[in-house]
């Protein structure tokens, strides 16, 4: 399960991590994630990984009514799909409870009247706008960049790159400092710390034989001369520099969508294992999560979100917002995820048929 925010997960009650949906083996017949239908929402999947390549296949997915389906149609109905199992029937005595849950869930949610939510349209004679984040020039276009958990302030080192007003630091085991607490966001190129000592997790920094950070000793994983919303500065590496409890989000003024939202991040890296879901607990992100999520700026609930998995370098990825034209919302870059490729650069984010709610 990759999406326990659906409301079909939260009625079977159920949470984000592995489903068990037969009392014994299957094999599925799936489509690839990336071939499903533009406005179709992947619920539970199954990733075949081979080295740094991950694959992955949906297996439940869900259609909200008047999403966009393939060219460019849209859906009269919600619609909810199962992946086929190639060799084993749908029957009470091969499905778990967890499975049958699923099942009632879904019947559920399909049967569920849906609330029409009247679109925004652009104001009489004005041109479709865009919101355009591209973090050039340490621009942070009023984002608030902050972790899940705070850390102690230290009294901040020019040699060692971050600040440790709000990082504090670097020490393993310290619950008041990197990598349990503080923020690792930066805003700048890939060069930003070149000739600093590292400000996290130095063992495996990249850096030149003086010690010293030094980007171009190593793979370029990101265009050197753009400017990124990272996590990945701080050392040049990334993985390691905070642990996945510590949620790293970076949270924009509220955007109010008309008709036709689209929302393009253009994502170096994020090795996260599925899209951003709410914690349990109220507090941060599902561990492992990472990516792009949009929350509704009246209540905070999670509307939609996306894994931007852009390893070795750049990648665009799409999430069609189209189905919450006329409400204001909040998009937060999520990494929530620690180990292989666990660190995140958004080089650009764009919102077309958008616009920046003008703060108070």
């Amino acid at each position: 399960v990759v999406n326990d925010a659906h409301s079909i997960v939260v009625d079977a009650g159920l949470s984000a991590g592995p489903l068990q949906f037969y009392s014994t083996d299957a094999a599925w017949t799936a489509d690839l994630v990336g071939a499903l239908a533009p406005g179709a929402e992947v619920i539970a999947q199954t990733s075949v990984v081979d080295g740094d390549n991950v694959t992955d296949y949906a297996l439940i997915f869900a259609i909200e009514q008047g999403a966009e389906l393939a060219g460019g149609a849209t859906a009269a109905n919600r619609i909810v799909g199962f992946s086929i199992p190639a060799d084993q029937p749908y029957d009470a005595s091969r499905m778990t409870d967890e499975a049958w849950a699923f099942w009632a869930a879904a019947v559920n949610w399909l049967n569920t009247p849906v609330t029409p939510v009247t679109p925004t349209p652009a104001p009489p004679g004005t041109p479709a706008q865009e919101v355009v984040w591209d973090f050039e020039n340490g621009n942070d276009h009023g984002f608030t960049l902050w972790s899940l958990n705070p850390a102690t302030p230290a009294a901040d080192d020019p040699a060692v790159a971050g600040d440790e007003a709000i990082t504090g630091g670097w020490e393993p085991g310290n619950p008041n400092n990197l990598p349990e607490a503080g923020v690792v966001w930066t805003i700048g190129p890939p060069t930003q710390m070149d000739g600093l000592l590292p400000g996290a997790d130095p063992d495996n920094a990249r850096t030149g034989a003086n010690g010293l950070l030094d980007y171009s000793s190593g793979t370029e994983r990101m265009t050197a001369d753009h400017s990124f919303l990272n996590t990945f500065n701080l050392n040049y590496h990334g993985d390691f520099v905070h642990d996945q409890k510590n949620d790293q989000i970076a949270t924009s003024p509220a955007v109010l969508l008309y008709e036709g939202a689209i929302l393009t991040a253009s994502v170096a890296a994020s090795g996260a294992d599925h899209a951003p879901a709410l914690d349990e607990s109220g507090k941060g992100y599902t561990d492992g999560s990472g990516g792009i999520a949009v929350l509704s700026a009246d209540d905070g609930s999670l509307l939609a979100s996306m894994e931007t998995e852009g390893r070795n370098f750049e990648d665009d990825f799409v999430l069609d917002l189209s189905a919450f034209a006329g409400q204001k919302v909040i998009i937060e870059v999520v990494d929530a995820h620690e180990g292989g490729w666990g660190w995140m650069a958004v080089d650009e984010i764009r919102i077309t048929n958008a616009t920046v709610v003008p703060g108070p």
